[in-house]
C-alpha cells in the first residue's frame, strides 16, 4: 500500500523558478496531449528540445497532466452518478406528492385549502428544482461522452473572485492576480521508478539524508546540474523512507549468469511532489510501505487463551 510523508524544506530560489516554469509547461502540455491529442512521444521530443528539460522531467509532466485528466473524469463521473440518484429522488417525491394533491383538489374546507396551496408552492419549486438539475445533467453527459475536460489551473473558486474585488478582500486587480499566479505556480512533481537508483534519478534521497534534485537543463547554466538540501529527515514515517532507500537499487547475484555475477535489482520506487504553502516550501514523499518482518521475543511474555463449551478463561 502507498503512503506519503512529508517535511518541511529550506527556502532555494530554484524552487520558485522551476514551479513557475514546470506549472506553465503542464498547462500547456495538458492543452497539447488532451485537448489536440498529440502524439506523447512528438512532444517529448519537442518539450525536451524546446523546454530544455531531461526525458524523466517531460516523463514527470505527462505523469501530473494524466493523473489530472483521470481524476477529472472520475470526479464527472461520480457527479452523474449522484445527479441521477438526486433526479430519481425527486421524480418519486414529485409523483408522490401529486398523488397527494388528486386526493384533496375537490375539497373546499379551510384546512384542505391551505394544505392545497402548501402543496403546490413545495411542487413548484421541487419541479424548477428537478428542471435544473437535469439541465446540469445533460451538459455533463455530453461532456462525458465528447471527453470534454473543463478544467480551471488555479481554481475557479479563485478565478471567479476578480470580478468582485472589494467584496473579496482586494484593493485591485494586481492583487488579485498575485494571488492568482502564486496558486497557479505552487508546486512541481517528480515521478520515481522502480528502474531507478534509490527509486528516482531526478530527485534522489541519498543514504546520507542528502536530497539531491537534477536541475532542468534550461536552468543549469544558473543553478548547476543539481540542487542538494542536507540533513532532509521526515516527522513521520522516516522508517519507511529508510527501508525503500534500502532495498532500491540494491545488488543481487543474477541467477542468470553461470558466474553469479552480481547484478542491479531495483524494488522500491520513491516519488516527489514540491508544495510552496505560506512562503514555505514542503517535501512529500509517495513510496510503498515496506512491511518488516514479523519477529517474537519470549523475553516479552505471552498470552494463553483456554476456549471451552460454556465459559472461556484467559
Amino acid at each position: 500500500m502507498e503512503a506519503t510523508f512529508q517535511t518541511k524544506l529550506p527556502y532555494i530560489e530554484y524552487l520558485d523558478v522551476y514551479a513557475a516554469y514546470f506549472s506553465m509547461l503542464a498547462r500547456r502540455l495538458f492543452v497539447d496531449l488532451l485537448i489536440h491529442n498529440k502524439s506523447q512521444n512528438n512532444l517529448k521530443k519537442e518539450y525536451m528540445r524546446k523546454y530544455g528539460l531531461t526525458a524523466r522531467q517531460f516523463n514527470s509532466l505527462i505523469y501530473s497532466i494524466k493523473g489530472i485528466g483521470a481524476s477529472y473524469v472520475e470526479l464527472l463521473r461520480i457527479r452523474i452518478e449522484e445527479l441521477e440518484e438526486k433526479i430519481a429522488y425527486l421524480e418519486q417525491w414529485i409523483a408522490k406528492q401529486e398523488t397527494k394533491l388528486k386526493k384533496i383538489k375537490d375539497r373546499t374546507e379551510e384546512k384542505a385549502i391551505r394544505k392545497r396551496k402548501r402543496l403546490l408552492f413545495k411542487l413548484h419549486q421541487k419541479r424548477r428544482r428537478l428542471r435544473n438539475l437535469k439541465h446540469i445533467l445533460a451538459k455533463l453527459k455530453k461532456a462525458e461522452a465528447n471527453k470534454e475536460l473543463h478544467i480551471c489551473f488555479g481554481g475557479r473558486d479563485l478565478f471567479t473572485k476578480q470580478f468582485h474585488l472589494e467584496k473579496n478582500g482586494y484593493l485591485c486587480h494586481s492583487e488579485w492576480r498575485q494571488d492568482w499566479k502564486e496558486a497557479r505556480n505552487n508546486q512541481f512533481f517528480v515521478v520515481g521508478s522502480k528502474d531507478e537508483t534509490f527509486g528516482n534519478q531526478n530527485c534522489t534521497y541519498l543514504p546520507d539524508n542528502c536530497l539531491r534534485l537534477r536541475v532542468a537543463n534550461k536552468f543549469a547554466e544558473k543553478y548547476g546540474q543539481y540542487i542538494t538540501f542536507s540533513n532532509v529527515t521526515f516527522p513521520y514515517g522516516q522508517e519507511h523512507l529508510d527501508a525503500a532507500r534500502q532495498i532500491a537499487g540494491r545488488q543481487i547475484k543474477s541467477k542468470k549468469h553461470p558466474e553469479g555475477r552480481l547484478a542491479k535489482q531495483f524494488q522500491a520506487a520513491i516519488s516527489y511532489r514540491f508544495i510552496r504553502h505560506n512562503n514555505c516550501w514542503y517535501l512529500l514523499a509517495t513510496t510503498e510501505r515496506i512491511n518488516g518482518e514479523i519477529t517474537t521475543d519470549i523475553k516479552l511474555g505471552a498470552i494463553g487463551v483456554d476456549l471451552n463449551a460454556g465459559f472461556s478463561s484467559a
